[in-house]
């Protein structure tokens, strides 16, 4: 026995060499990919959740945990939804249906649908999509995806990204989306979704695993001839 009291001595040499604790939470969401169905809904664990309808085609990722599903498109939040531990539902946001016309069943319809659905977004992306009929391009695929940007970074940025492009003589999707990238366009998030208990409302941080890594080049030994200049 040391005869000495445990306290002053936890605070006079233990305390001063614990390391902080980790405020940052694990991340312990379940995330999946899924391509959005011609009705506008991804199924998980049996039920239907609906995203805006310009994404039908798309792959999407979800992300999932004990109280919401969260969706992105090219790593942009485009929806979510309260998570429901029900079977076999059907959950849609009114709001993912707007702009969509009543259509008659067939992919022929679907089609024309959404290519009028381009027409109205203005007239670079009407240029634009004009300019498609003199290349080797998917058509579908293209405008699948304008209307996907329209809804992630706006139709008013997305038809001067499309007027800049064409005075270049510059067309492809892929070189759309990456120019709306490099200028930075700010991408539209849609309202957070809101729940019954505040509780749930709180805005949980991102996890950052920097910490980590200075951990591992702190302890890290230093071999024979590091340093020395050699």
């Amino acid at each position: 026995m040391t005869r000495r009291i445990i306290k002053n001595q936890f605070e006079s040499e233990e305390k001063p060499v614990l390391k902080k604790i980790n405020d940052l939470k694990f991340d312990t969401d379940e995330v999946i990919s899924r391509v959005i169905s011609p009705d506008f809904h991804f199924v998980f664990e049996t039920n239907k959740y609906s995203v805006p309808w310009t994404l039908v085609g798309l792959a999407v990722t979800i992300r999932i945990d004990a109280q919401s599903i969260m969706v992105y498109y090219q790593e942009k939040f485009v929806a979510g939804h309260e998570r429901s531990y029900l079977k076999n539902k059907v959950f849609t946001n009114q709001k993912h249906q707007e702009g969509l016309l009543s259509r008659k069943p067939g992919a022929r319809a679907q089609d024309d649908t959404r290519v009028h659905a381009v027409r109205k977004l203005g007239d670079g992306v009407r240029q634009y999509y004009q300019s498609l009929y003199a290349s080797s391009r998917s058509l579908r695929t293209e405008v699948n995806r304008l209307l996907a940007l329209s809804t992630v970074y706006g139709v008013e940025s997305l038809n001067q990204a499309c007027m800049e492009l064409l005075k270049d003589g510059i067309i492809g999707i892929d070189n759309l989306e990456r120019y709306l990238r490099v200028e930075k366009v700010q991408a539209i998030n849609p309202e957070p979704i809101k729940f019954n208990s505040e509780r749930l409302n709180r805005i949980v941080p991102p996890t950052n695993l920097q910490s980590y890594d200075d951990l591992l080049i702190k302890d890290k030994p230093v071999t024979e001839g590091e340093g020395d200049g050699n």
